[in-house]
């Protein structure tokens, strides 16, 4: 599956489905092939920067659009499934490095319009 279409998807999910809340999530990358084999599936294209650029827009949807605080990331140390959000080889800190500049920025923020973060 193409990574900026899964992600496309669920930039335009409605923060209401069948009556029941939902609450807005993230995702930095998907792989279940190594337990699923030929059934599994698997996203092609992540990058950090594309988690940050995605990660960024669905923290303003989060506020803006559900309301929320929350924003839920999936399976942060899953390496059986590819979602995991901790350093590798291939990529060491970036995708951290992106959640921390995405949250540090939405913090700013939310300071300069709310005054204190306390």
């Amino acid at each position: 599956m193409n990574y900026d279409k899964v992600w496309s998807s669920i930039l335009e999910r409605t923060p209401h489905r069948n009556g029941e809340i939902v609450y807005p999530g993230a995702f930095v990358n998907w792989d279940n092939t190594s337990r699923r084999g030929v059934d599994g599936q698997s996203t092609l294209g992540s990058t950090p920067e594309k988690f940050g650029l995605y990660l960024s827009r669905q923290m303003e949807r989060a506020r803006t659009l559900y309301k929320s605080e929350y924003l839920f990331v999936n399976a942060w140390n899953e390496w059986a499934e590819g979602a995991y959000l901790e350093p590798d080889q291939n990529y060491g800190y970036a995708y951290l490095s992106e959640l921390k500049k995405v949250t540090q920025h939405e913090s700013n923020r939310n300071k300069s319009i709310g005054g204190s973060s306390e």
